[in-house]
């Protein structure tokens, strides 16, 4: 009976546990989320960009793989170590997980010859798997060692290490190779990009043209880190346009990354809130010219700081490129109130294009809801595939 008691006791006890080790892990998991929600997982701080929003870099090191050992006595020769070797690719979210968890790379070894084996067999190459879109740097400096635009494309970043190499070291040493230490920075490929500031209904846009489900919401920087999707206009004729988180007037550290997602594209398109914003109570307000001028001006700024950076040498020339602006939230105004907006905007952007040397095609009202509600969504992706079509046939 007194067993039966102790027992009795022993379980209670473990059952405590449980549920004191049950609890416990559930506030570090409700702590953790929180946590992660506030830092930028969510971005519902108002007017705080999310932290690391666009992860665009990954570092690696590489080696190429040891040479087989050569037999003197037998004369023979051992076989060239396996290469390291990048290709591009398409599957852009796998590879970049899978980059940033392996990280380190090294070519096969080579056959060692023997007393049967005049030569030994060449080591098998490595390849890794990166982005469409990606530029290789040198870690330590801004040196630009190859750019893979296109899939399937390939450089080798590792050779081998060849069987003179390791017999002039002697029988007994170890390979004669060095680690290389690379970055690579990812640009995201599409053919138009969308800017506009916080809440300025980029991300509805994009909704309502792709099957892209991007983040919405009544707060500033739903968007996170860049979505792409394809505008299908019938089934030749589409087009890839990308949203990236928006940007402050009042520039930021991250904005410069954010911006570069958008380098590559064949026109910009300027998404302005024709009632104004503000990122917060007691905030500046922007009316809508204000918008339009502060979006040139951080593109100015971007152009500027890439300027002379080989290591950004791609086409960084925002403002020579052709914008369109959408001028979005039209059913929110009246008729003659939308007429004096869009008559200050057409002006504006005839001003930048004189004293900035802008290329502004067209603005154009719109209202960025999926479905037969949406205003003039469609005719704007018409025009942008027109500007596409031309850059694609340069």
């Amino acid at each position: 009976e007194q067993q039966a008691k102790i027992e009795e006791m022993l379980e209670d006890a473990e059952r405590d546990r449980q549920s004191a080790t049950g609890k416990a892990a559930k506030a570090a998991k409700a702590a953790k989320a929180a946590k992660a929600g506030k830092q930028g997982g969510g971005g519902k701080q108002m007017g705080v960009m999310p932290k690391q929003a666009v992860p665009d870099a990954t570092r690696i090191c590489v080696r190429g793989g040891a040479a087989g050992l050569s037999s003197v006595r037998e004369t023979g020769f051992g076989g060239d170590g396996g290469d390291v070797v990048l290709r591009a690719v398409a599957d852009t979210t796998r590879v970049r997980r899978a980059l940033q968890r392996v990280g380190r790379f090294k070519g096969g070894p080579g056959g060692s010859s023997s007393s049967t084996v005049m030569v030994g067999e060449r080591g098998a190459d490595v390849v890794v798997k990166v982005p469409v879109g990606t530029r290789v740097l040198e870690d330590d400096a801004n040196t630009v060692v190859a750019e893979l635009a296109a899939e399937g494309q390939e450089v080798v970043v590792a050779e081998g290490e060849r069987c003179d190499q390791r017999m002039a070291a002697g029988a007994a040493s170890k390979c004669t190779l060095a680690w290389r230490y690379l970055r690579l920075r990812h640009f995201t490929q599409a053919d138009v990009g969308l800017v506009g500031f916080p809440n300025a209904g980029k991300s509805t846009l994009l909704r309502a043209l792709t099957r892209a489900k991007p983040a919405v919401d009544n707060y500033a920087f739903t968007t996170v880190r860049p979505t792409v999707g394809v505008v299908p206009l019938t089934t030749s004729e589409r087009f890839t346009i990308i949203d990236i988180p928006g940007i402050l007037a009042e520039g930021h550290r991250d904005q410069r990354r954010v911006l570069r997602q958008v380098g590559r594209t064949a026109c910009l398109l300027l998404m302005v809130d024709l009632c104004g914003f503000s990122l917060a109570a007691g905030k500046q307000f922007h009316s809508p010219t204000d918008t339009l001028r502060a979006l040139v001006d951080q593109l100015a700024e971007q152009d500027h700081a890439q300027r002379g950076d080989p290591s950004n040498s791609f086409d960084t020339d925002f403002l020579h490129r052709q914008m369109f602006v959408a001028a979005n939230k039209a059913d929110l105004l009246t008729e003659p109130q939308l007429a004096d907006v869009l008559g200050a905007l057409r002006a504006e952007a005839e001003k930048l294009n004189r004293e900035r040397g802008t290329c502004i095609v067209e603005v154009m009202p719109i209202t960025a809801i999926d479905g037969a509600e949406g205003r003039n969504v469609w005719d704007l992706a018409q025009k942008l595939y027109a500007k596409v079509g031309a850059r694609r046939k340069q």
